[in-house]
Formats: structure tokens, C-alpha cells, sequence
């Protein structure tokens, strides 16, 4: 099959040819449509539409034609039989030729149930055409008298030619990019908090009691899977609680040793970003002052959650900014062992550096 296509080369069995129909063909019917009911009825259109109230049928009948067109583009694929296959494998041919839309140098899909190929037209006569498989060195994986799915939607194509080049590993990592965790890593992080919630068994209900706070903590990580860590560390609470009835600010030292996990989400698609979401919870001291009388006691972290962009500004340093949750429970006891408890649940803005 080096020659011209002839009629002792290919069959004459085809089938008709469905009509197909691109996007590009979609949007000019409907510009078409718009333009003779703007000629029709000129500039007063929109105003006997809402005389009449026929905005919703016209969005109605634009929306029908969407959808018929749509559904007609899906019939861009056709079915036809390979006529014949070289010697070799490298060529074959349909009866597709000029009259059907084929031109030389098209490039097609073509497949079966079992294998797909890309192939390009390098003989194109009236009724027939040659084809030869793109990628090279391949051959034609069908036969002389298979029945083929032809498509020349040049989207389809491509979408093709590119995911048949990647593995699925490859296109994995295209498609949601990759996190670089480091198998090790160090974070200092401050934040500035108020209360959202609190009850103190010791404090009446009338009074008003407005608490802030900052933290210092560090905390070192480690790599457990792909988008997986596990760390713990030490953190510095310092806490005031202004009662407003009395003029009155009681300071609070908290001391932590916490444990969190973090999952980090694929990064922002061509970006050095990437949403992350971390729970942990913590054990401690308590140390408050009441006017001169300083009570002391244990005080849980149960739980901490948070919400956080971390941003590589360097090759091993990254900002994480974060929106934190956190649950504080703490029992004090007096000189006479009176026992006083505090619920808190706090709202943070958090910034850290990671390394």
C-alpha cells in the first residue's frame, strides 16, 4: 500500500456519513438565530418581550437549542471499516474522503474496544483516504475488515495525544501537584487569641469577663506519609482575664506539651501554596494569680484545630499563616484546697515559620 489509493486497494462498503458539529459551528447557529429576530423586530424586541411576558419562552427555546446541538455534537464519532492494512502495518485506509470533510494532513482518533491510535491523512482522494499512526515506529493495531470508531474532534485529539504520553503517576502530578514535605522539620509559631466561650466555677454569672491571650510554641515534625505529619512540642501560654464590675485583670501561665497531626492538601496549581489542616491536643501547668493569692493546678488541650496556608518563601523555609480552634479545661486549687475550674474555648490568628 505505497502507492495511490485505488479501487483494487480499499472496499466500497461504508456507511453514511453523520453530520457532525463543533462548538465553534454551536455559538454561529445561535449569533444566526439572535441576528433575524433583532432584524425582525428591531430595536422594540426587548420591550414586546416584557409586554408580553415572553422572556422566560425565549430563554426556553435559546436553552432547547443548546441542548439539541449539544447532543447532536456527541455524533462526531463515527463508525467505519478499515478497508485494508499495508503489509507492514504502518498505513490503512477508510472510505472517508474529501467529500466526507477529510483533508490531507487531518489528524484523527481512531479506536476499537481494545486500543486507540492517533494517525494522520498522507493520501486523500474523493471517497478515500490513507492514514498513518502519528507516533513513530507504531503500528496499526486493527485489521483488514474491523470496525473502527473514527473521531476528528480536534479537542479530542489532543486530550488524547497528551494523556497517552503521561503515566498515570505522571498525570497525578500534573493534575495535583506535588507538597515536598521534608522528612524532618522545626516550627516557631506565635499567635494572639480571645475567648469565644468560657465557664469558671468560681466566677458569678453577672460578670462580665473579657479574656486574651498570646502564645509562644515550638514544634518539630516528622513525615509520615506523602501528605501526612506527626509532631508535638512545648508551647507558652500567657492569659488575661479582665472582670469589668470590679476594675479587675487576673493573669494566667499556662505550660504545654502537645502532640498534632497535620494532612496537607495538594498545593495551588502552579503556586508555592498549599491549604493544610492540623488536630492535636496538649497536657499541663496552670499558674493564676488572684489578687496576690497565686493557685496552681493541671490543664488540658482537648482538642486544638487548625487551618493554615503554608507559603515557601525559600528552598527550606516556608510561612504558615493559620485560623486556630482550642478547647482549654483547668482545675486550680486554692492554699485551703479549694478547687476552682475553667472551660475555655478560644478563637487564634496564628503565624509561625517553618524550617
Amino acid at each position: 500500500m505505497s502507492g495511490p489509493l485505488s479501487a483494487t486497494t480499499v472496499f466500497s462498503a461504508s456507511y453514511p456519513p453523520r453530520k457532525s458539529y463543533s462548538f465553534t459551528t454551536i455559538i454561529k447557529q445561535m449569533t444566526q438565530i439572535l441576528g433575524m429576530l433583532y432584524l425582525s423586530y428591531g430595536r422594540g424586541l426587548k420591550s414586546k418581550m416584557q409586554k408580553y411576558n415572553l422572556t422566560p419562552l425565549i430563554y426556553f427555546f435559546f436553552l432547547t437549542i443548546i441542548l439539541i446541538n449539544l447532543n447532536t455534537a456527541t455524533w462526531a464519532d463515527e463508525l467505519v471499516l478499515v478497508q485494508s492494512v499495508s503489509k507492514t502495518r504502518s498505513m490503512f485506509a477508510i472510505r472517508r474522503g474529501r467529500e466526507n470533510g477529510v483533508s490531507y494532513g487531518q489528524m484523527s482518533l481512531f479506536s476499537s474496544k481494545d486500543s486507540a491510535i492517533v494517525a494522520k491523512a498522507v493520501e486523500v482522494s474523493r471517497q478515500f483516504s490513507l492514514w498513518r499512526p502519528i507516533e513513530k515506529g507504531a503500528n496499526v493495531p486493527f485489521s483488514k475488515g474491523n470496525y473502527v470508531i473514527f473521531n476528528h474532534a480536534l479537542e479530542t485529539i489532543l486530550t488524547t495525544m497528551a494523556v497517552s504520553k503521561l503515566k498515570i503517576d505522571d498525570l497525578t502530578k500534573v493534575l495535583l501537584p506535588s507538597i515536598d514535605i521534608p522528612e524532618h522539620s522545626l516550627i516557631v509559631r506565635g499567635a494572639l487569641g480571645r475567648s469565644i466561650y468560657e465557664s469558671i466555677s468560681e466566677t458569678q454569672s453577672k460578670q462580665s469577663v473579657t479574656r486574651t491571650s498570646y502564645q509562644v510554641e515550638v514544634q518539630y515534625n516528622r513525615k509520615l506519609f506523602d501528605q501526612f505529619e506527626l509532631g508535638g512540642g512545648f508551647r507558652y501560654d500567657y492569659e488575661a482575664a479582665k472582670i469589668d464590675e470590679v476594675s479587675l485583670v487576673i493573669p494566667t501561665n499556662r505550660y504545654f506539651v502537645f502532640l498534632e497531626a497535620t494532612y496537607h492538601f495538594y498545593r495551588f496549581h502552579r503556586k508555592k501554596r498549599n491549604f493544610y489542616v492540623a488536630l492535636g491536643i496538649g497536657l499541663g501547668k496552670s499558674t493564676t494569680t488572684v489578687e496576690l493569692e497565686q493557685i496552681a493546678g493541671n490543664t488540658t488541650l482537648l482538642p486544638v484545630g487548625r487551618l493554615g496556608v503554608l507559603s515557601r518563601i525559600g528552598e527550606s523555609y516556608s510561612l504558615l499563616t493559620e485560623l486556630v480552634v482550642e478547647a482549654i479545661s483547668t482545675t486550680e486549687y486554692f492554699a485551703n484546697q479549694h478547687q476552682q475550674s475553667t472551660s475555655i474555648i478560644n478563637g487564634k490568628l496564628s503565624i509561625g515559620l517553618k524550617f
